[in-house]
This record gives C-alpha cells, structure tokens and sequence, in this order.
C-alpha cells in the first residue's frame, strides 16, 4: 500500500484504462520486521486487450526506480520513475534509434497543493479525486487477496472517468530551504 500504488497508477494512466485481472506474489526474507507484511510484492495487472504491466516493490532489496515500456516497435525507460529529488532521463528506443531527454526537477508538491487549496477556495472537486486513489486501492486490495488465494483476482467494471489530463499541468520550481527548519535527529538515526 506504500510503494505499489506508484506504478499501478502509472499502468492505469498509460493504457488509459482498468486492469481486468491482477495476480500478486509476496516474498520475504525472514526479517522480523516483515512478520505482518510482505518485504516485496510483485504485481500483474492485465488490462482489456491482452496488455500488460508487471511491478516488483521491495524494502529489502536495493533501491530500484525506473519504468518501462515495451511496445512493437520500440521501448521507453524512465529513470528515475517515482522520485521527484533528482532530473529524470527518458531514453526512446524504436526500430535500433535511441533518443534520450532528460527534463528538468520540478516541485511536483507545490502545484498540488496550490490546486487543491484553489479547489477549497472555489468550493471545486479537484481533478483527480479521491475516486482516483479508490480505483488504485481496489486493485490493491485484489492484489493481496491474490497473495493470500495464490490465484489470479479477476476485477469488477469500474466506471472510467476523466482523468488528469496534461493541461492541468502547473510547472513550480524547485524548492531550496534556506535553511533547517526543524533541529532534529532522523528517525532512522542517521
């Protein structure tokens, strides 16, 4: 529920559609700290057409943070995916030509929160709504149940909605603390 919801949202924004199915595997390593959860869950979800999308996500492995797309012609892979800290690369593969572009770091926060406070302010249902992370929690909660059953989770309809689309877009600049604001230790102790 912490880190799958990333490309789960990330597949159902590229096919533009609703997983029919979904099949998930757990693992662990015998950590006591993972007696109650999964260390690594990876995840299928098969959408109407015979498409695909596969995810792994791990607390115990080594950090990992790319997407990719495979399609007939070509791939595309994205590194970083998820982290919003450093630029992003997308290298374009299609028919042996790549081609690579790398986009600037952005405030992906800022413009949430501006838009949102807007919606308040306005009396608006901001776009996406909380229907946006009620379809991605169904198909976690189908994932887990597919974990416990170890078969595939065939899914119900879900409406389809608008969603986000790339006009909604608001570019912020990076934020640089000038300085710490709050003295004290990580929780991690490091």
């Amino acid at each position: 529920m912490d880190m799958g919801v990333y490309p789960i949202n990330a597949a159902r924004y590229l096919f533009r559609d609703e997983p029919i199915e979904v099949t998930g595997v757990g693992a662990n390593s015998g950590d006591p700290r993972f007696s109650e959860v999964h260390e690594m869950a990876t995840g299928v979800l098969r959408f109407s057409g015979d498409r695909l999308a596969v995810f792994t996500c791990s607390f115990g492995a080594a950090p990992a943070d790319a997407y990719q797309v495979v399609g007939t012609k070509g791939e595309l892979w994205l590194q970083p995916a998820f982290d919003y800290h450093v630029k992003p690369t997308m290298t374009l593969k299609v028919e042996g030509k790549k081609k690579k572009t790398t986009f600037p770091k952005v405030d992906q926060f800022g413009g949430e929160v501006e838009y949102f406070s807007r919606c308040i302010l306005q009396n608006e249902e901001p776009e996406p709504s909380g229907y946006e992370g009620m379809a991605d929690l169904r198909i976690v909660q189908a994932l887990l149940q597919s974990m416990r059953s170890r078969e595939p989770v065939k899914l119900e309809p879900f409406e389809k909605r608008l969603r986000p689309a790339e006009q909604q877009e608001m570019k912020k600049s990076p934020v640089k603390p000038e300085e710490d604001l709050v003295d004290a230790q990580s929780a991690s102790g490091q």
